[in-house]
């Protein structure tokens, strides 16, 4: 079983001129998805683009943590020297987890993909006045309906970052409304959601980005 990484890369344009700025991009892309990672199920999970940003976002499974180091020194700084800095976090699987609080079994959850708008989302939770015995109760009627929902392919998929009350989200709407009312019907939220904190983010499939770059290439 491989290493779950969650990780933000940001690009640096500063000083260059448009020609560097698209090479720098498409640079990164292929740095990224030429990486030889984890030789027996490792390799780049999950890779997306922040609308308006400099940035990109995915997931990286690695057989060692160390394979991150020879990401960093050996593949990205390679190509790109000073030009590009990643934050990683651990992860594990949400099934994983979810069996912890009691939810289901460790069996791996398939995804139905479908189009839409993408989101990613960080949700925080405190709980503050309960038992963990009270919270894991709580978060185990959640798990449930979080890998419900990535059965229906709502949610992409979803990670429990190691060693904190924090979850991943990566979900597909029709509308941005849709994310409204799906927050507002989780079990976690209707129970505690004033010791949720959730940050999002729109992202979009990185090929579509790296598409229209070389479009203006051409």
């Amino acid at each position: 079983m491989g290493f779950l990484y969650f990780f933000e890369t940001t690009m640096d344009f500063h000083g260059t001129n448009s020609q560097e700025h698209i090479d720098t991009c498409l640079s990164t892309y292929k740095a990224f998805t030429e990486s030889h990672l984890g030789q027996t199920e490792g390799g780049i999970r999950q890779l997306w683009k922040i609308p308006g940003e400099h940035k990109l976002i995915g997931v990286v499974s690695v057989d060692s943590p160390g394979e991150l180091d020879t990401l960093i020194n050996f593949t990205l700084k390679r190509s790109l020297g000073d030009k590009i800095s990643t934050v990683f976090t651990p992860l594990r699987p949400y099934q994983d987890f979810a069996a912890t609080v009691g939810a289901t079994d460790k069996t791996p959850v398939e995804c139905a993909p479908k189009a839409g708008l993408h989101y990613l989302l960080t949700a925080t939770v405190e709980y503050q006045g309960m038992s963990q015995e009270e919270l894991f109760k709580i978060w185990s009627e959640e798990a449930t309906a979080a890998l419900d929902a990535k059965k229906s392919g709502t949610i992409l998929d979803l990670w429990k970052v190691v060693a904190q009350r924090k979850v991943i989200v990566i979900i597909c709407v029709d509308d941005p409304g849709d994310l409204d009312q799906i927050s507002f019907d989780l079990p976690i939220m209707k129970k505690m959601g004033d010791q949720v904190h959730i940050t999002c983010k729109s992202i979009r499939h990185v090929t579509e980005w790296i598409d229209e770059l070389k479009k203006q290439i051409e």
